[in-house]
């Protein structure tokens, strides 16, 4: 059975490394575990267990602390997170809770949940598919 968890082992540090999303990689301590049971002669049934146990435990406890630690200020890399918080002027009246503003020197089509005129100053302040969500200010 140790060959059995020097397998789960290897396959638990290849997904990490090819996935990086800080999972796979708590399982290799709790395979540890079922590994130093398996020469003492626990029964494959409790090393299983401990294994599911002891994976869920890690994942639970230290994910978030890892993620915490490990991914630190997410840079916005597409244009509609960048402009959030702009203040723009509507290119037309809003029609059926759309409208058309121009950022950057680009025209996207905007929603807004109010009635506001051309040339009104508007927020950006989100983005749905390939509109901007604005508001009046």
């Amino acid at each position: 059975m140790i060959i059995v968890w020097a397998a789960v082992i290897g396959i638990a540090l290849v997904v990490e490394f090819l996935t990086y999303e800080m999972v796979a990689i708590f399982f290799v301590p709790a395979a540890l575990v079922s590994m130093i049971m398996a020469p003492i002669d626990v029964v494959f049934w409790w090393q299983i267990i401990s294994f599911a146990i002891l994976s869920v435990v890690f994942v639970l406890s230290f994910r978030p602390i890892m993620k915490a630690t490990l991914v630190k200020d997410v840079v916005p890399t597409n244009v509609t997170d960048i402009n959030i918080g702009k203040q723009i002027r509507l290119l037309e009246d809003v029609v059926d809770g759309k409208s058309l503003i121009e950022v950057n020197g680009v025209t996207w089509t905007a929603e807004v949940s109010e009635v506001l005129e051309k040339g009104t100053m508007v927020e950006i302040v989100g983005s749905k598919s390939n509109k901007f969500i604005v508001k009046g200010v």
